[in-house]
């Protein structure tokens, strides 16, 4: 009778590492962070995009200022082990934050909030309301590029949105039948869905995603969860406050 002989691994998470600070923008470009110069009433839109530029998600609206980046203090190393072998790996720990500046009609600082990812949409639909940026013109529809999360095959689809005063549509490169039409008064809520939190995202400040709740069901579903630029993200914020209904909540 064969005698099976099981080899235990084992695995050891070591305590996390304090590293060298490094800081990311959305372009990838390492830059060390200084925030000390940002004074209410006396800095200038000039001076923040002159030492804040490299961070910029680039939305072009005078009174807001949007900064993106992930950043990294600390690292991490794993043991596993056998019975007669070991190897070690390790990494740094990632996160994404966020810098929300606006701005009065003089061009200078108004008010500053540091936002994490739960935070950043109601940071920014409260920004974009008190900087009182223009309506967007949609007299022509706009079209985004997005991707739609399929949770059974955890991957982001192609998509397109198209936005217009009273209707959003969705329709996938690869589904052809694969398409949601709905209204802004259909979205109820928005909230931040958490996969820019997951460790392939942390690194990597150019992707931001959302969850659009909808009061009635479409072939996508009733919850929709999108990967989109900042810059988009953004448009879709302002679009969703100029047309859907003052009861849609930001959580």
């Amino acid at each position: 009778m064969p005698l099976a002989i099981a080899i235990p691994l084992l695995g050891c998470l070591g305590s996390p590492v304090p590293l060298p600070r490094r800081d990311r923008g959305t372009t990838g470009e390492e830059h060390k962070l200084d925030l000390t110069f940002l004074k209410p009433g006396q800095t200038s839109r000039a001076q923040v995009d002159q030492q804040l530029g490299w961070l910029d998600i680039g939305y072009h609206e005078p009174h807001l200022f949007w900064g993106r980046w992930s950043s990294s203090a600390m690292g991490y190393w794993i043991v596993v082990a056998s019975y007669n072998n070991a190897a070690t790996a390790g990494g740094r720990v990632w996160g994404v934050h966020n810098l929300v500046l606006s701005f009065d009609d003089q061009g200078l600082l108004r008010e500053s909030h540091l936002a994490n990812e739960e935070s950043i949409l109601r940071t920014l639909h409260q920004s974009l309301r008190e900087s009182g940026a223009s309506p967007l013109d949609l007299s022509s529809p706009l079209t985004l590029d997005v991707g739609h999360w399929h949770s059974s095959f955890a991957t982001f689809e192609r998509t397109t949105l198209v936005l217009r005063p009273g209707s959003l549509d969705l329709q996938e490169f690869s589904r052809q039948l694969h398409y949601a039409h709905f209204t802004p008064a259909d979205v109820v809520a928005v909230n931040h869905s958490g996969l820019t939190s997951q460790s392939q995202n942390r690194e990597k400040p150019e992707n931001a995603t959302l969850t659009l709740k909808l009061s009635r069901d479409t072939r996508m579903g009733k919850k929709i969860t999108l990967r989109m630029s900042p810059q988009s993200l953004l448009t879709l914020i302002r679009y969703l406050d100029q047309f859907a209904p003052n009861t849609l909540s930001w959580e």
